[in-house]
This record gives structure tokens, sequence and C-alpha cells, in this order.
């Protein structure tokens, strides 16, 4: 186990811009960003793999980079 190696996360949910309804994805987003940025704090690296519901995700795109 590599112990000099830093700490990071795999984000993976849903993008509030793209998931249909009568709402504000705003404060959602903004939340989103705040603990990324929590994370960035800790000196813990993050990716994020943030998919909608609209069907507009490339599906084999999407996980081939989860590979």
């Amino acid at each position: 186990m590599d112990t000099d190696a830093s700490p990071g996360v795999l984000v993976i949910g849903f993008d509030p811009y793209r998931v249909p309804g009568p709402r504000d994805p705003g404060p959602v987003a903004e939340a989103i960003e705040a603990e990324l940025a929590e994370f960035a704090a800790h000196g813990v690296g993050v990716e994020t793999c943030l998919f909608g519901l609209d069907g507009s995700d490339d599906v084999e795109a999407v996980v081939g980079w989860l590979r």
C-alpha cells in the first residue's frame, strides 16, 4: 500500500441541471460545489461523474471513463 499517495474520491450522482422537474437546481449545484471545496480544503482529490436523467448522456463513454 502506497502511504505517500494523496487520498482521492470519486463522486457519482445526478447532475442537478439535467434532472427534469419543476424545481430550482441551483441550491443542489451550490451544495455539491461547497462539498467539493471541502474535499480540496482537506487535501483530498476529487473526480466527479454527474449524469442526467434527460437521456443525453453517452452511457458507453461514462462507463468507459469509470473503468
